[in-house]
């Protein structure tokens, strides 16, 4: 797989965030909720809020499974499989004004959505404004 750097991001790309829980989608809509891209809290004072992603333009459907069993799957606390994903575009995070900051860790395509404010509740919007945008991918 090919290393990305910050220049390579492209407005049209996929980014998709992986789905732990029944309650963070619909099914039957095929929406996801707002919680999906809760951003997790900043460790100490000189982090920021981010919401872990990964950059899976021009992957087929196995291999963005495989990166989430492969990655996702063994840091998430239960290690439970994840049972969907919410696909969106890069564009989408900029129209929210957040950013993408591709660190590459611990996956060449692994970045975070950065550059949320402080305030619960305008992260709440920036969140829902992320979940409209989202296409639901339910595993099969």
């Amino acid at each position: 797989m090919p290393a990305f750097s910050q220049h390579d991001v492209k407005p049209s790309e996929r980014i998709s965030r992986y789905i732990f829980r029944k309650d963070h989608f619909n099914p039957r809509t095929g929406r996801v909720r707002p919680p999906v891209y809760e951003p997790a809290r900043p460790k100490n004072e000189s982090d920021s809020y981010k919401t872990s992603v990964y950059r899976t333009e021009k992957l087929n459907d196995g291999e963005i499974w495989d990166i989430g069993d492969n990655y996702v799957t063994k840091e998430h606390p239960e290690h439970l499989p994840s049972l969907a994903r919410a696909d969106t575009q890069i564009q989408k995070v900029a129209d929210a004004e957040l950013k993408i900051d591709p660190d590459g860790i611990p996956h060449p395509r692994h970045a975070n959505i950065i550059g949320w404010p402080d305030s619960d509740e305008a992260r709440q919007i920036k969140r829902a404004l992320l979940a409209q945008s989202a296409q639901l991918v339910l595993r099969s």
